[in-house]
């Protein structure tokens, strides 16, 4: 197509492959045709006039974004040089930005995507530890009365113990004056049967011997007799003593084993309690990683947010660009408004003054010298603009998804700026 005289048969399919490329998004004329057929009751009138809104529609929105606003039908319907040419070199200039910054894009998108994933790992890890946490504390709960009961339980053993343990004192103390007495006893029963002994061999030596007042022998000797049996009884009673003494040694040994056990309890109780302690640590250190994790997610936030404006800031660049461009265009076409006239003035010229003719023709010559040079320059601008359009062609399928994860990634930053 040339672009100095524009048809609108091509310029139609030259805006639409252009919004395919750039978009992505073909027009579907076989499914507008079903649904006029649904809608209307002569779809096939309606039909070129659908699918032209259908274009003027997308490239609206397109050239919109680019930073072009006051896009009309005219333009597509009866296409003018001026406006095609300016739409063209508005999409190049967007294509050569694209592919400049195409880098940064990507390294956005990257640094993006790493965030949003190292975001998605610290969310389920913050799930995990606030599940872990919520269990440690339901578990908490269950053995906080088994706790509580043992802590009783640990303090009556305790007083208990330290009652029994003075009891224990008392009655050593008092086992050992036992013994000590029972020991003494025991000597003194046994110099008793001795001086018994003796004496009683004494007796029957002097029985032997004497027999002079029997009377007072019989009565010394029941004397005698009546000590013995007394001191007999004193020994039995020492040794029921001695017996009910030992079976309460065996009761405070028995006794000791128990203490023994309730000791053991009272470690294992104060074991359990240890526990109880460093789990009640541990929950601290991970409620300190949860604060931590949430810390780093909205550091990452901020960071997207950052990137966002940046964003903005590229894109008010390139709208400030294609309105010095438009400009630029505009002085041209303005220059060669003029050129135009004044050629048009030459020719009057020519047709009223005949007589000077050859003076004129060098100035004709000039003017069509410079028309000839301005229509080199148009073809030139033609054949750069048709380069660039294969140029362009062969990028913009790259383009395309690059377009493509932008839209992506402009989606997760909206969903990630509603959560």
């Amino acid at each position: 197509m040339s672009v100095t005289k524009p048809t609108p048969q091509k310029t139609f399919l030259i805006y639409e492959a252009l919004v395919l490329l750039f978009m992505g998004q073909k027009i579907e004329r076989e499914n507008l045709h079903f649904k006029l057929v649904e809608i209307l009751e002569h779809p096939n009138l309606h039909s070129e006039s659908i699918v032209l809104m259908s274009l003027f529609k997308l490239l609206f929105s397109l050239l919109s974004k680019i930073g072009i606003h006051d896009l009309t039908l005219i333009d597509i319907t009866h296409p003018r040089r001026k406006s095609i040419t300016r739409i063209l070199s508005a999409l190049i200039n967007f294509a050569k930005f694209r592919e400049e910054h195409l880098m940064v894009f990507d390294e956005c998108t990257l640094k993006t995507d790493q965030a949003i994933e190292q975001a998605r790992i610290l969310e389920d890890r913050n799930l995990q530890l606030a599940e872990k946490v919520n269990t440690l504390a339901l578990k908490r709960e269950e053995q906080k009365p088994a706790v509580e009961k043992l802590q009783k339980l640990n303090s009556a053993l305790a007083t208990d113990l330290i009652e029994l343990q003075k009891i224990q004192k008392n009655l050593t103390t008092e086992v050992e004056k036992l013994r000590n007495t029972k020991v003494d006893l025991e000597a003194k029963l046994t110099n008793i049967n001795l001086s018994f002994t003796s004496a009683k061999q004494e007796c029957e030596r002097i029985r032997s011997r004497i027999v002079a007042n029997p009377e007072k022998l019989e009565h010394a000797i029941k004397d005698m007799n009546s000590n013995v049996i007394s001191t007999k009884q004193f020994v039995t009673d020492l040794e029921l003593k001695s017996r009910k003494l030992g079976k309460k040694l065996e009761m405070l040994s028995v006794i000791e084993h128990e203490i023994f056990g309730c000791v053991k309890i009272m470690e294992e109780c104060q074991e359990d309690v240890k526990e109880f302690k460093i789990l009640k640590i541990k929950n601290v250190k991970c409620k300190e990683d949860i604060e931590i994790y949430k810390q780093e997610k909205k550091d990452i936030g901020i960071k997207q947010q950052q990137g966002q404006r940046q964003l903005t800031g590229c894109n008010d660049r390139i709208q400030r660009l294609m309105f010095h461009q438009t400009q630029k265009q505009d002085s041209l076409d303005k220059s060669i408004e003029l050129l135009m006239s004044n050629y048009l003035v030459s020719l009057e010229e020519e047709k009223k003054v005949q007589l000077e003719l050859e003076k004129d023709q060098c100035y004709v010559d000039e003017l069509e010298r410079l028309i000839i040079e301005r229509e080199k320059e148009c073809e030139n601008q033609e054949n750069d603009l048709c380069q660039k359009i294969i140029l362009l062609n062969e990028h913009l399928e790259s383009y395309q998804n690059y377009i493509s994860s932008g839209f992506k990634f402009h989606k997760l930053s909206n969903s990630s700026n509603i959560a």
